[in-house]
């Protein structure tokens, strides 16, 4: 997979995983729990092969955000807006939001803690890029001051566990056989 798209990709897999539900999740209120269960975990074994570790990290991401959407069109475009500004944040926040042009924003304890919370830097490292090296965070967020005892990359099978996260939400949101949907979130 071509890693600028991934990166693209996993700024706004969650974001668009709650769209996706606020326009499918009437179409899928009436089927059994056991379909919805089989053509979820179909989505994660797809993304698995077509995107490698990487590409399960983003569908993960996808599927985590559709959980978070809501039984409203209103309330899930809410959310999605939301998640959006929130991921693009957090990709942002190593590069101090790119405030601090001539220097690295952050001490690298710091900058390390800010890459482990950042979406991108999570999906692109389980597809095994060394994303914490590419140059457009390299400068900017100053990783060059980053080693091993600050900060470990991420090891492919992350990307398996956030599409476990994510199938596992997204299975506890669907609502019951009866038809009642689970509790709002607050």
């Amino acid at each position: 997979m071509d890693l600028p798209l991934l990166a693209l990709a996993a700024t706004v897999a969650p974001a668009v995983g709650a769209v996706a539900a606020a326009v499918l999740g009437g179409r899928i209120g009436g089927t059994s729990r056991m379909v919805r269960f089989a053509a979820v975990l179909a989505l994660g074994i797809l993304a698995l092969a077509l995107g490698g570790p990487g590409g399960a990290a983003a569908a993960g991401l996808f599927l985590g955000g559709a959980a978070v959407a809501g039984p409203r069109p209103a309330a899930a475009l809410t959310r999605a807006t939301a998640l959006l500004l929130f991921a693009a944040g957090l990709d942002a926040a190593p590069r101090g939001w790119d405030l601090f042009p001539n220097a690295a924003p952050f001490p690298p304890a710091a900058t390390a803690r800010l890459l482990d919370a950042s979406p991108r830097v999570l999906v692109m490292e389980a597809a095994g890029a060394d994303w914490v090296r590419h140059p457009s965070l390299y400068g900017p967020a100053g990783t060059d001051r980053i080693g091993p005892s600050v900060r470990s990359p991420y090891r492919p099978v992350a990307g398996r566990w956030v599409l476990l996260v994510g199938c596992l939400l997204l299975l506890a949101r669907l609502p019951s056989p009866s038809g009642a949907p689970p509790d709002p979130l607050p």
